[in-house]
């Protein structure tokens, strides 16, 4: 008999939110909390249940930064929401400890919030010798390449404009092209060597988006204020604006964005601004 045969659970380690909400139900019964599971609600949060007793509401994630679009969204009462449950917890820059849990710092509307994390990585080796993922992570998981991404954006308008942007890119030195896989897109990244991140990045449906900041949660960076400056004259953008897309459509929206890469690459021997938490 295979091992398959003989396992029941996931075969991988999640990788979408989905995966997420079945793990946390094949792990209820080895938690420490008791969980019973009132309704599945469809909007924000996804979930209500009784912990020991207790309402709570339950937001599914597959990382605890993913949160962070909750804070974005006027319509997600962060009072309904006490536990966030994903894969793992990525934002150590917004978690503190509290009697051996963790609570994700949440920003919003002038007011912060602790809301408690359950990494279900930690669940799972906490459920030990019982198995609840057998191979680990999905072996095709991080193996985009410039292929994948140049056949999936094959048929869009945008293909030889963001073609011919890429052969430009790789003719600068101060830049390397990174490839990467989301839920559904493949994405091209442009990452600024010296600084070591993508402030220009392309999805497999065509769109094209600048970064003057990264993810809070994670990667707390900030480009430099002579930097953030040039760009927001070249594309219009407001100083509130922070990962806004931008046209690919012209010669002149090409010609823009070759403008911000030169400003990237003159600005590259300046600091990138890290906001530690």
């Amino acid at each position: 008999m295979s091992e398959i045969e003989n396992f029941r659970g996931l075969l991988y380690e999640p990788t979408y939110e989905e995966e997420a909400v079945i793990l946390f139900s094949l792990l209820i019964p080895c938690l420490q909390d008791n969980f019973v599971i009132d309704y599945y609600s469809g909007a924000f949060p996804d979930c209500f249940a009784k912990r020991n007793g207790k309402d709570v509401g339950i937001e599914f994630e597959l990382q605890a930064s993913n949160f962070s679009s909750h804070e974005r969204d006027p319509h997600a009462d962060l009072s309904k929401c006490g536990l966030i449950v994903c894969w793992e917890n990525d934002a150590p820059y917004r978690t503190i400890k509290k009697d051996g849990r963790e609570f994700l710092i949440v920003e919003k509307q002038g007011r912060k919030w602790e809301i408690e994390i359950m990494a279900l990585s930690k669940e799972v080796e906490r459920a030990k010798p019982q198995k609840f993922v057998l191979r680990g992570k999905r072996c095709d998981i991080g193996k985009a390449n410039k292929e994948g991404f140049f056949e999936q954006i094959r048929t869009r308008k945008r293909y030889e404009w963001i073609r011919q942007l890429y052969e430009w890119v790789m003719k600068k030195e101060e830049f390397d092209v990174r490839w990467g896989r989301g839920e559904r897109w493949f994405t091209m990244r442009f990452y600024v060597k010296r600084w070591n991140i993508d402030p220009i990045s392309v999805q497999g449906n065509g769109m094209v988006t600048v970064a003057y900041q990264g993810n809070p949660y994670n990667s707390p960076w900030e480009l430099p204020q002579c930097t953030q400056t040039a760009l927001r004259s070249i594309f219009g953008h407001r100083e509130k604006q922070k990962w806004p897309s931008v046209s690919l459509d012209t010669k002149e929206d090409f010609d823009k964005l070759k403008e911000a890469l030169e400003t990237f690459a003159g600005d590259s021997t300046l600091n990138v601004i890290w906001h530690r938490r």
